[in-house]
């Protein structure tokens, strides 16, 4: 695949591998509340009709 698109050479070796991350730091930290996913979604939407995207 990275003949194709050189830009994949640094993503090939990560897949198939899961990681797992932890927002705890940056909620308490920052005092961060994340945006529910209908929240998220909905602001995309309104966001990508803005801007002609769709």
């Amino acid at each position: 695949m990275q003949y194709f698109n050189p830009s994949l050479k640094t993503i090939i070796p990560s897949l198939g591998k899961r990681r797992d991350y932890d927002n705890a730091r940056i909620k308490t930290t920052l005092d961060w509340k994340p945006r529910s996913l209908e929240e998220m979604s909905v602001s995309m939407a309104e966001s990508m009709i803005e801007f002609g995207v769709v």
